[in-house]
């Protein structure tokens, strides 16, 4: 009974084939409360995508994780979604909208994402702040929906990203593959400031 359990835990890895921790964000009728971000079938959904990345990388195992978002979400802040190791994020066509209220300063960060995909979704009306000067004298402030740095092994497959405040999607300092798929950018407004 153990060897058995020893092979075909040595055969999902070779597979590359690892079980993911699974989790839902429905907001509409899930909750945010501590219950939902637990690995079980009989789990309710988190409330908001905030809640729960920010609960799981307060965890010390960030690995294998998918995300099943089944409704549409409206952020008011920053997302940042950082250190994960192989994140899957479905969107099930949902929309990630952005209310620009208060600090005017919304959108999904993700760095240091190794084995990143995020499918089916679409972003609309985000503008993230962020800076850079990396190929050049000046220091630039631009603004942006989705922001990836600092990651590896990236797939985007079936996004549309809209009508945001600034460019729509910026893939900086990125290694590995880079798969953009079925995907569509539209009428995102260029935003840039020089210093």
């Amino acid at each position: 009974m153990f060897l058995t359990a020893q092979l075909i835990l040595i055969f999902l890895m070779a597979t590359n084939f690892i079980p993911a921790d699974s989790h839902c964000v429905n907001d509409e009728v899930g909750n945010d409360e501590e219950n939902c971000t637990r690995n079980d079938l009989n789990a309710p959904c988190c409330k908001s995508l905030q809640f729960l990345i920010k609960t799981l990388t307060r965890q010390d195992n960030v690995c294998n994780i998918s995300i099943q978002i089944q409704s549409s979400i409206v952020m008011d802040s920053v997302l940042e979604i950082r250190g994960f190791e192989n994140l899957t994020i479905l969107g099930g066509n949902s929309t990630i909208s952005c209310s620009l209220k208060g600090s005017g300063n919304s959108g999904i960060y993700i760095g240091d994402v190794r084995k990143l995909k995020l499918s089916h979704f679409a972003i609309t009306g985000c503008s993230m702040v962020q800076y850079s000067s990396a190929f050049t004298s000046r220091y630039e402030e631009m603004k942006c929906a989705v922001y990836v740095v600092n990651s590896t092994d990236v797939t985007i497959e079936k996004a549309v990203i809209t009508h945001n405040i600034g460019t729509g999607l910026v893939i900086y300092d990125t290694a590995g593959y880079v798969n953009i798929l079925n995907s569509s950018f539209e009428d995102n407004k260029i935003f840039k400031v020089h210093y």
